[in-house]
């Protein structure tokens, strides 16, 4: 008797490891596999407190749960209001440059053709181009120019002033056709 229940037992375990083996293999012929680990990788900073979240439900994280969203709302505020400020600034430093260059200069039609297009924000770079900073133009961390002969200026290095060195520095998604390699 003894033999027969093992014997079964062990039928069972095999079955089980058959089955187990068999969801494997569809699942590394479909990718599955390195697609849950990367997508586990990827959202493990989130899942976790998440579960720990879920596995210890109480009181206490009900109380820090309304916490959260009125700390939450009130950052939201602030940033709401950080954010208009420097809406603000942003305008007051716009007029004060646009009072800058009100004055005429003589400028090379070549040059007023390729700024004019980069005046649109939406394709603008606000990011990574040209910035106004309280000491002139910068290009990240550098002082940026443009000479009569419509030549860029960067830190006191010379560059020939082409379209297509005009759209990577000006535009946010630079269009492929007007720069080479």
């Amino acid at each position: 008797m003894t033999n027969v229940r093992e014997r079964e037992k062990i039928a069972r375990e095999i079955e089980k490891t058959s089955e187990s083996i068999r969801k494997k293999h569809r699942a590394l012929k479909t990718g599955r596999i390195e697609e849950d680990m990367a997508l586990n990788k990827h959202f493990k900073p989130l899942i976790e407190p998440l579960q720990l979240f879920v596995d210890n439900p109480g009181k206490r994280a009900t109380k820090r749960e309304s916490r959260d969203e009125d700390a939450a709302s009130a950052l939201k505020r602030v940033k709401k209001k950080e954010e208009e400020k420097e809406e603000e600034k942003e305008g007051e430093e716009a007029s004060e440059t646009f009072e800058c260059f009100a004055t005429p200069r003589k400028f090379d039609d070549r040059s007023h053709d390729r700024v004019q297009p980069m005046g649109d924000k939406r394709k603008s770079d606000y990011v990574y181009g040209v910035y106004l900073h309280r000491d002139g133009l910068m290009f990240g961390n550098k002082r940026f120019n443009v000479d009569d002969a419509d030549d860029i200026i960067i830190d006191d290095v010379r560059y020939a002033g082409t379209p297509g060195l005009y759209e990577l520095i000006f535009k946010r998604i630079p269009d492929d056709a007007l720069y080479t390699e």
